[in-house]
């Protein structure tokens, strides 16, 4: 926020950044997308100038090859995380204490870390199935541990997941299960980890 107020042209071009511990524990965190901001409008705006030279500099003396190469595109991530919809979010290793894993249902203006696994094109019933105590259960009987935390894997755990088949009135009820939950959130965690906006 102190740097939009330094440099207010690129406010258009901050998004909200979120890793693992940032998901889990609430912390705000912004990066710059700049994928597709004109050189022109880039000249506009010295501060982001100065740190894309800084990114340029930082890759060129690094050891490895691929981060070199990187030093010609400072504007580009070297992982790009970036969904176009809405998405959920789900941490890589979560504490086994929680009866639920965290997940977070976010939009295109919240970039992800690679401590997260996204499923894209989300919806509140994708939300509603993947809260629930029947994917919890799944993951607790499949999954991976990180010493005794739960260890999230994609391939394990949501690729087998015997998602059920509803019927239209089903898949609707356990939207607005999901819808519910969300909003219930609302009242205490910041807008942007609930929402993405």
């Amino acid at each position: 926020k102190r740097f939009v107020n330094e440099e207010p042209l690129a406010g258009k071009f901050m998004k909200i950044w979120l890793g693992g511990e940032e998901l889990l524990n609430g912390i705000e965190r912004y990066v710059l997308d700049l994928r597709t901001c004109p050189a022109e409008e880039i000249k506009k705006m010295p501060l982001v100038v100065k740190k894309l030279d800084a990114i340029r500099k930082y890759r060129a003396e690094s050891k490895r090859a691929a981060t070199k190469k990187l030093a010609a595109t400072p504007t580009q991530y070297q992982v790009n995380f970036f969904c176009e919809g809405n998405y959920l979010a789900l941490p890589e290793v979560s504490s086994e204490r929680r009866f639920y894993m965290p997940i977070a249902y976010l939009g295109p203006n919240v970039v992800c870390g690679n401590k997260l696994r996204l499923v894209p094109e989300a919806k509140a019933y994708h939300f509603g199935i993947l809260t629930s105590v029947m994917h919890m259960e799944w993951m607790r009987a499949v999954g991976g541990r990180l010493e005794t935390r739960y260890q999230y894997s994609v391939k394990l755990i949501y690729n087998n997941f015997p998602w059920p088949k509803p019927t239209e009135s089903q898949e609707k009820e356990i939207s607005d299960l999901g819808s519910t939950v969300l909003a219930a959130r609302a009242n205490h965690l910041p807008p942007n980890i609930v929402t993405g906006k």
